[in-house]
């Protein structure tokens, strides 16, 4: 089947809006639908269910439209990774869930929104947020979860809220934890309490993936208002968690943009002096004026220099090297300066002077 993916059959994304309203999808690449949560069923929801039918088919699935637009400018998409080392199963069989926890999140980084953050939303002016959760926890009491073996968490930031600890609770109650691979997203500026540490010691594996875009004050502004010397701290210690829990394992992710392109290079370094054989996985910005390709002709030699230098950053090449059209470039860099200087004014903070990049944009 040329469309298909394991995530439609196996896998279920879960979030909520600050509404009370319950979200489901695919994965989380996937674009969602609304559901009742007393009524909701894996296998028999419509949508899910047409989504399955596009692919047996073989029809490109609607919901899948992120998968095949970076499928077709080459970057590996989600569908790559989930059929990785696998057959085409088309039983519908709940394995895996994806869960967005709520935006509750004390960071407002560059590259997100009100959509994923509690404190973009205050900074927006968007002072009526419900957190709640209740409506998800009902539609999770719902599944069936003996076989699931995976559950990844991602937020807002998943470690400040007690949704995963309340959803592996009730998993816990008709299936056993030490089946069950768990992870998670995290910025890193959260260090788990002892509920938490209880509760991993438990299951089977755990994956950390701590999101890294920069180090120092470069990463302060990035991801304002975070604190590098916290962070560091933080990370030192879930690799110091490693000797207590030899199930966890620890990775990092970054979110290349044209605004930190000289700054990966930091991260990788930094990684490295903690466990030299860790890898850095990196993502490209889907935003179109902080992509790597959006930056000044002179820029780019010593950019794609840097980049060239490290491994893991060689397949952001083609990424930069691809040149912009004239009115495309000064289309998207004219937005480009005027989302870093309203955050420049708004945080008091100076990109120009704090970013690398800052002496290549006038």
């Amino acid at each position: 089947m040329k469309y298909y993916c394991a995530d439609q059959f196996k896998t279920m994304h879960i979030r909520s809006t600050n509404s009370g309203q319950v979200l489901v999808s695919p994965c989380c690449a996937a674009q969602t639908e609304p559901v009742v949560a007393n009524d909701f069923d894996f296998v028999t929801n419509s949508f899910l269910q047409q989504t399955r039918q596009h692919t047996i088919d073989d029809q490109p699935a609607p919901a899948c439209s992120n998968c095949w637009r970076q499928e077709a400018q080459n970057p590996p998409s989600r569908r790559f990774f989930s059929n990785q080392n696998k057959s085409e199963d088309i039983r519908v069989e709940l394995n895996r869930i994806d869960v967005t926890t709520q935006n509750v999140c004390n960071l407002a980084c560059i590259m997100c929104s009100s959509y994923s953050s509690s404190t973009w939303a205050r900074e927006e002016g968007l002072t009526d947020q419900d957190y709640s959760f209740e409506h998800k926890l009902q539609l999770f009491r719902r599944l069936d979860f003996s076989h699931v073996y995976q559950m990844h968490f991602t937020g807002g930031e998943p470690l400040m809220s007690t949704e995963h600890l309340k959803m592996l609770s009730i998993y816990a109650e008709t299936s056993p934890l030490s089946q069950l691979h768990i992870s998670y997203n995290t910025n890193g500026t959260f260090f788990p309490d002892q509920r938490v540490l209880d509760t991993w010691s438990q299951v089977k594996a755990i994956d950390l993936v701590i999101s890294l875009d920069a180090t120092g004050a470069a990463c302060e502004l990035i991801r304002w208002p975070a604190k590098w010397e916290q962070i560091a701290a933080n990370i030192a210690q879930f690799f110091e968690l490693r000797t207590q829990m030899p199930h966890l394992k620890i990775g990092f992710i970054s979110c290349a943009s044209n605004y930190n392109l000289f700054e990966l290079a930091d991260v990788i370094d930094f990684v490295r002096s903690h466990d030299p054989d860790l890898t850095v996985h990196f993502q490209v910005n889907h935003k179109p004026y902080f992509a790597p390709a959006l930056i000044p002709s002179e820029m780019v030699k010593p950019v794609m220099a840097k980049l060239s230098a490290y491994s893991e950053l060689t397949n952001l090449l083609p990424t930069v090297n691809a040149r912009l059209d004239d009115a495309h470039y000064s289309r998207e860099m004219i937005t480009y300066h005027r989302v870093m200087n309203e955050m420049q004014t708004r945080r008091g903070n100076d990109w120009r002077s704090t970013l690398k990049i800052g002496k290549y944009m006038s």
